[in-house]
């Protein structure tokens, strides 16, 4: 089986990540960390045609931009497990967070989706939307949520 850690490079990854690297029994196998380039695209309304052409292409620089961050984000996380002891590759990805982890998983077969969020209680965590809890509510596998909940 294969694990899915989801890496966005904020402290709740590297919470989740820390998890992992204490419990390697946690990891069902192979551990793919999972790193989601998400840029929305140019609104195209009000700009001028002449404009349209330098706009496309600032969207696609910024777009390779992510995507590299990404790939950076994902290679650091897989370093951190593997120097655990826990065999790790890294992914990148593009789109929409929660639709390409769930892809991912899909693809992959995964066992489990390892994923940290900021720990929240009542109403403010009602009221803010999270990629944990979409993936949560849609993952075809377990999902392993970790809060974070100090220094926030």
């Amino acid at each position: 089986g294969t694990t899915i850690l989801a890496d966005d490079g904020s402290p709740h990854a590297a919470e989740a990540r820390a998890l992992l690297a204490r419990i390697p029994a946690l990891a069902a196998g192979a551990v793919e960390v999972v790193s989601v380039a998400h840029v929305t695209a140019p609104i195209a309304i009000g700009v001028a045609p002449t404009m349209r052409d330098a706009a496309r292409a600032a969207h696609a620089s910024e777009r390779a931009r992510a995507l590299e961050e990404h790939q950076a984000i994902a290679r650091r996380g897989s370093d951190v497990l593997r120097a655990s002891g826990i065999d790790s590759l890294p992914v990148a990805r593009e789109g929409d967070p929660t639709d390409e982890l769930l892809t991912e998983a899909r693809i992959a077969g995964a066992d489990l989706i390892v994923i940290g969020t900021r720990g929240r209680t009542g109403l403010e965590r009602i009221v803010l939307g999270s990629v944990a809890r979409k993936v949560l509510t849609s993952a075809p596998c377990s999902v392993l949520v970790v809060p974070t909940w100090k220094g926030d």
